[in-house]
């Protein structure tokens, strides 16, 4: 049930972030399909939270920045002591970074908390993510 529910929440963000800012005419010039399979999505994952209340929305959100962060605090250590990434800490971090650009969609922001010179802004951009969309913040 956790996997299909990543899935379907997966769906509902890139949709939101993808019309978040569209207008009310662009909106109802989307397909009805898609429509229907984003209301099929929310109605599914519903079901899912109904079934095993213990598992919330929040804790998908959780889910997706854990992945995230895990990966981009994995490629910073191995970058700082090495000035290169090993092949499979550098599949997560595109892996990731591939799941940042579905979430920001084209109008969104992306926000780099603990950000160090900004190394995943590459992996960013080459997910069509532009660098206006990226803010990075850290305190180092």
């Amino acid at each position: 049930h956790l996997q299909l529910a990543c899935e379907l929440y997966k769906q509902i963000e890139q949709f939101e972030a993808s019309t978040r800012n569209m207008s009310d005419l662009a909106r109802a010039s989307l397909p009805q399909e898609t429509l229907r399979r984003i209301d099929q999505a929310r109605q599914e994952l519903q079901s899912i939270y109904s079934v095993h209340p213990q598992l919330t929305p929040n804790d998908l959100q959780t889910l997706f920045q854990q992945v995230t962060w895990d990966a981009s605090a994995d490629a910073k250590a191995v970058r700082s002591l090495t000035g290169k990434m090993p092949a499979q800490i550098e599949a997560r971090v595109t892996k990731a970074c591939q799941r940042i650009a579905e979430a920001v969609g084209t109008n969104g922001r992306c926000l780099d908390v603990g950000c160090g010179p900004g190394i995943l802004v590459p992996y960013l951009a080459a997910q069509d993510v532009r660098e206006s969309q990226i803010v990075g913040i850290d305190l180092s």
